[in-house]
C-alpha cells in the first residue's frame, strides 16, 4: 500500500483563492456659501458647521478645488489690536480701515499728532513730539480664542507701533519738538493667506510662529501643530490694487490650491463639516459680513463587481 506524503507547506506564494480589490473612483462636488450657515447658531462666517445634502460614503480623499474669498480686509482695526498708541501721554486712536502709508499718516495727524510718511525712504516719522511710548498695551480686550490669546506677546505686528515700523520702546526727547523717524519699514500689506480648517479632516502641518528660545534647554518655546489646517488660501488682492472686483478667485487648475487630504482606510461616511477660517497666528478672520463661497471635492471608492450577463434570444428572432 502506497502512502501519499502529507505536505504542510505554509510558504505558498500563490493562494488557492486570489484576492482582488477592484474599485471605481467617483467624484462628488459640494458647493458651500457663507450664507448657507444657520446664523442663529453661527453668527460669524469665520466659524460654522453645515449638514451635507446627503451622506457621502467611502471617502478616499477630499480637497478644496475652488474658492472665492473677499479681499477687502482692514489692516488697522480694534480686532487686529493695532489702532492705538500713546503720544505725549495721550492715547491716540485711529479709526478702523484699510490704510495706505500716506492715508495712515493723515489719519494720525487728524488725531492731533503731527506725522508724515516719506515715500523715498518709505518710513514714517513723528514731528514735534516729546514722548512716544510703545511699551503700553493700550487697553485691548483679551480674546477668548485659545488659539490666539493676543498680539502683544508677538515680536512683530504686536501693535500700531510695529505696523508703523517702530520697536516696542519708549521714545523720549529732553526737549519738545523732536523728530522721530521709524527705524524699520512699515507693515501695512495685510495678511497674505487664510488658513481653512475642516474639523477632523485636516492634513497640513504647521509651525507655531513667534518663537524666541528654540535653542534653550529650559523654557524651549519651539512648537508645532500636526494636521492643523485643511487648505491654505492665498490673498493677492487688496483694496488699493485698483481692481474692480472685490474677491480673490482660485481653483485647482491655476496651481494656487495644492491641498489633498487622503484617508486610509476610507471614511465610512461624511455627514457634517465644520469650518474655521483664521490667519497663521490663530486670529480668526473678520470677513465684515462679506459673502464668500468655495467648493470641496470628495473622491469616493465603489466596489467594481464584474457583471456576467446571459442573454436568451427568443426563437422567433432566428427566423
Amino acid at each position: 500500500m502506497n502512502h501519499v506524503p502529507l505536505s504542510f507547506n505554509t510558504q505558498n506564494n500563490h493562494p488557492l483563492i486570489p484576492r482582488e480589490q477592484n474599485y471605481v473612483l467617483s467624484r462628488k462636488l459640494l458647493t458651500v456659501h457663507s450664507e448657507d450657515r444657520d446664523v442663529n447658531k453661527w453668527r460669524n462666517a469665520n466659524f460654522f458647521e453645515i449638514v451635507l445634502p446627503e451622506s457621502i460614503k467611502n471617502v478616499q480623499s477630499m480637497r478644496l478645488v475652488q474658492s472665492s474669498m473677499p479681499s477687502h480686509f482692514y489692516n488697522i482695526s480694534e480686532q487686529l489690536q493695532n489702532n492705538k498708541m500713546l503720544v505725549n501721554g495721550i492715547k491716540v486712536i485711529v479709526p478702523d480701515g484699510f490704510y495706505s502709508p500716506e492715508n495712515l499718516a493723515n489719519a494720525i495727524t487728524d488725531a492731533k499728532v503731527d506725522m508724515s510718511y516719506n515715500s523715498i525712504t518709505q518710513k514714517f516719522q513723528f514731528h514735534d513730539v516729546s514722548n512716544v511710548d510703545f511699551t503700553k498695551h493700550c487697553g485691548y480686550k483679551e480674546t477668548c480664542d485659545e488659539q490666539h490669546p493676543g498680539v502683544w506677546t508677538q515680536y512683530t505686528k504686536w501693535g500700531l507701533g510695529s505696523y508703523l515700523g517702530f520697536e516696542k520702546k519708549n521714545y523720549t526727547f529732553e526737549i519738545s519738538g523732536g523728530v522721530l523717524v521709524a527705524p524699520h519699514f512699515p507693515k501695512l500689506d495685510g495678511e497674505q493667506v487664510i488658513y481653512m480648517e475642516v474639523d477632523k479632516y485636516n492634513s497640513y502641518d504647521e509651525l507655531y510662529p513667534y518663537s524666541k528660545s528654540t535653542n534653550s534647554l529650559y523654557n524651549n518655546d519651539f512648537s508645532t501643530h500636526v494636521n492643523s489646517a485643511f487648505a491654505k488660501i492665498p490673498l493677492t488682492k487688496s483694496p488699493s490694487s485698483g481692481s474692480s472686483t472685490s474677491s480673490s478667485i482660485y481653483d485647482s487648475r491655476n496651481i494656487n490650491l495644492q491641498n489633498v487630504s487622503y484617508f486610509d482606510p476610507p471614511l465610512e461616511r461624511v455627514q457634517k463639516l465644520k469650518f474655521k477660517f483664521r490667519y497663521h497666528n490663530g486670529m480668526l478672520v473678520d470677513f465684515k459680513e462679506q459673502p464668500f463661497n468655495f467648493t470641496i471635492e470628495f473622491n469616493c471608492l465603489h466596489n467594481e463587481i464584474e457583471k456576467v450577463l446571459t442573454v436568451k434570444v427568443p426563437g422567433l428572432y432566428n427566423l
